[in-house]
């Protein structure tokens, strides 16, 4: 299974996903998430969904750390369900990052647990009870279509305002277009963190609770750090 960038109210079927009462993560499209024959390391597969069939089967491990987010684990071959580069591959459950999913769409009766016990079935949704977050990253021209772009269309959806801090504009992301008097370089960071702290200071210091700086190669898992 190939994993593409997030694209809210695009992508179709193919990026809307359930995970329903008999333990299937299932498309809209009828596919649904296969582990049978994947030993870890491999690639998951996704197959027409049949019920009963047992490498369908999947448990929702809750993290005990935020509401909406957890680790999908094969009933069949007692693996998570990992991200790793652009596939979704099933490694053994040890709990990283890349085995943490943010869960929006589950069934009543979905097959849940947290700390090894049952939990009742519950619609999981972000929660922002750790307060409003800016994020600003920097970037540069170079990198917009590429860097800059994967984080707009994957963890920078999570926060409340993302902003990328650039010497040039760019269709499709919001970036404080910065005057620094040369040319991109690694000794301009410091003057274009210094124009952005104060971008975000002047306009949005009572608008938010908390300010993230990042590079356009950070990755912010945000149920974690909205606990």
């Amino acid at each position: 299974a190939v994993l593409w960038p997030c694209h809210r109210g695009e992508g179709g079927p193919y990026q809307a996903f359930s995970f329903t009462k008999d333990g299937q993560i299932r498309s809209d499209s009828d596919f649904c998430a296969d582990a049978e024959d994947v030993a870890a390391g491999q690639e998951i597969r996704m197959t027409k969904c049949k019920e009963g069939k047992a490498g369908q089967a999947w448990e929702f491990m809750r993290s005990p750390e935020a509401d909406n987010a957890g680790y999908f684990r094969s009933r069949s071959a007692a693996l998570c369900l990992t991200k790793s580069m652009r596939a979704a591959v099933l490694e053994k459950c040890d709990r990283p990052c890349s085995q943490v999913w943010q869960a929006t769409v589950i069934e009543a009766g979905a097959p849940q647990t947290t700390g090894g016990k049952s939990m009742p079935s519950m619609s999981l949704k972000h929660s922002h009870k750790g307060g409003r977050v800016l994020c600003w990253v920097l970037t540069q021209p170079s990198m917009h279509t590429t860097k800059a772009y994967t984080v707009n269309n994957t963890w920078g959806r999570d926060c409340d305002k993302l902003i990328f801090a650039s010497s040039a504009p760019h269709p499709g992301l919001e970036i404080l277009t910065l005057d620094l008097g040369e040319a991109e370089s690694r000794v301009m960071l410091w003057p274009k963190s210094q124009q952005m702290w104060m971008h975000v200071y002047q306009h949005y210091l009572n608008d938010y609770d908390w300010f993230l700086k990042a590079d356009d190669d950070t990755y912010v898992v945000f149920p974690y750090l909205h606990e």
